[in-house]
């Protein structure tokens, strides 16, 4: 309001000069007539956010005569920009730290390993120069192991049992694949035959081992996790499967073990004895 008001000041002040530059202009010219008719002058005014325009113009002169003035207002500041520009600066400069800080202070984990432990005891027969009752000395001490045991992965094994519904038999070859319901695929370990089948008796089945295509505990399928068509009347069940074992690391005893504590249990119990 108070920048409209200053522009509206300004305005009027323009004006007041302009007629004072008319009225000085007729009083330099006495002669003129009183009937001669001046020419009409049209004033425009326009706001613009940064600048006020008067437009002056005559109409009926061969030729226009405008004239413009330019009012400017006062300089608008820049200090809300400069802090927010400052505020983003910050805020970039505090996240680089950040990073750089994590770079080169990480987390730290700490693991502690816990090995078993084996108890080693060692009994000796102290024979005496006379006939007495046996005397038996002990000493036993407990000690961390430090030898490394693998085991490798076995894979498990049952058996397959294959149903022919046809009335000529069926050649099954070794190492034929078949998958159960839960992905695991076994494999037979030997070829069969099987009988054809009978309206009077049945199907003509035959039983033959297989094993898991692939080592590990996933391959102890359960009894009729394989139960599918092989051939149109022919189809093929299996057995429960076991003895499949993933592959393994764990602690043992090593010799290095007894005799670090082997040693000095045999001094104590030579002192026992003395």
């Amino acid at each position: 309001m108070q920048k409209h008001s200053n522009l509206e000041e300004e305005v009027n002040r323009i004006v007041a000069t302009m007629d004072e530059q008319h009225n000085g202009q007729e009083q330099k010219q006495p002669g003129t007539s009183e009937q001669e008719t001046e020419p009409e002058e049209t004033i425009h005014i326009h706001y613009f956010p940064d600048a006020i325009v008067i437009l002056k113009e005559e109409a009926q002169e061969p030729a226009q005569v405008v004239e413009s003035t330019a009012v400017t207002p006062q300089n608008i500041s820049f200090m809300p920009a400069y802090a927010i520009c400052s505020f983003y600066i910050l805020l970039i400069i505090s996240t680089i730290a950040f990073q750089l800080y994590l770079i080169f202070n990480p987390p730290i984990a700490t693991v502690t390993i816990i090995p078993r432990s084996h108890t080693v005891t060692l009994t000796g027969t102290l024979q005496l120069g006379r006939v007495l009752q046996p005397l038996t000395i002990s000493q036993s001490q407990t000690t961390a192991t430090t030898g490394k045991g693998h085991q490798d992965a076995q894979a498990a094994t049952g058996s397959v049992t294959f149903y022919n519904g046809q009335q000529t038999e069926q050649t099954i070859a070794q190492g034929t694949v078949l998958t159960g319901s839960d992905g695991v695929s076994i494999e037979t370990t030997q070829s069969a035959t099987i009988p054809p089948g009978n309206p009077n008796t049945g199907y003509g089945t035959v039983t033959i081992p297989a094993q898991a295509r692939q080592a590990g505990s996933n391959g102890n399928i359960q009894e009729g996790d394989v139960n599918t068509p092989i051939a149109i009347a022919v189809f093929v069940k299996n057995t429960q499967f076991t003895g499949g074992q993933d592959e393994r690391n764990f602690q043992t005893v090593a010799k290095a073990d007894i005799s670090s504590v082997a040693t000095p249990l045999k001094t104590a119990v030579m002192h026992s004895m003395s």
